[in-house]
């Protein structure tokens, strides 16, 4: 079975996102320079006896297709709507921080192994839109067999989601899936996402005494002052 995000429901408008198209132009390139082009990216890859720009080169390699596909959706999905609200600043600070600290976590949890992907980054992006806004609709597009179909549901089922791919990956004997590196970069963006929270939060409340809104839904965007998605 297949299970992927597709879009919100409402996007929030802002202005167009540049850093993340080139983030996900980068991972393409590196793949076909590697996959086409017969380039060796093994000196990329992150391992305890690597290079220390390999800290943030491992993040644009990928083992196989599915590997950069899957990771590219997410990415776009939640890198452009984080970049849309909070500016490519943050965006870079969230996505490059949350690929060290899960570089770093997956290398201690298995010293073995040599680390590549931007997985733990994505993840990272995924917490900070869960702790942000966990009721935001998200549609999700699924197939089975012969069978396919879509539906909506708030963003932090996301959670859940991955959680289960890679149990019944475990379970399956795959046992090369980085779940270290995914639980540390998730960590990280959802404890910049709550603290964006309560900042968000305490700020009107500094200027006029009362406590604002979070916004989680379309509505609730309206009601705060954002616009609508067409």
């Amino acid at each position: 079975m297949l299970l992927l995000p597709l879009r919100f429901e409402h996007e929030i408008l802002g202005p167009r996102p540049w850093l993340n198209p080139i983030l996900a132009a980068l991972c393409a390139g590196v793949f076909v320079a590697g996959w086409i082009g017969g380039l060796s990216l093994d000196e990329a890859e992150l391992s305890r006896e690597s290079a220390p720009w390999t800290w943030i080169t491992y993040g644009f390699v990928h083992a196989n297709l599915f590997h950069l596909g899957g990771n590219l959706i997410v990415a776009w999905i939640f890198g452009n709507t984080l970049e849309r609200q909070s500016g490519p600043v943050l965006h870079a600070l969230i996505y490059f921080l949350g690929l060290i600290v899960a570089g770093a976590a997956q290398l201690v949890a298995t010293p073995e192994w040599s680390v590549l992907g931007a997985s733990g980054a994505i993840y990272a992006l995924v917490g900070h839109e869960i702790a942000r806004h966990p009721r935001r609709r998200l549609r999700f597009v699924w197939w089975f067999v012969f069978r396919w179909g879509a539906f909506y549901a708030p963003v932090w089922l996301m959670l859940p989601i991955g959680a289960g791919f890679e149990l019944l990956a475990w379970l399956g004997g795959d046992h090369s899936i980085a779940t270290a590196a995914h639980g540390a970069g998730f960590c990280v963006g959802w404890l910049a996402g709550r603290a964006g929270r309560f900042v968000a939060r305490r700020r009107p409340q500094a200027e006029t005494g009362e406590r604002a809104p979070i916004p989680y839904s379309c509505e609730d965007y309206e009601e705060a002052g954002e616009e609508r998605a067409p």
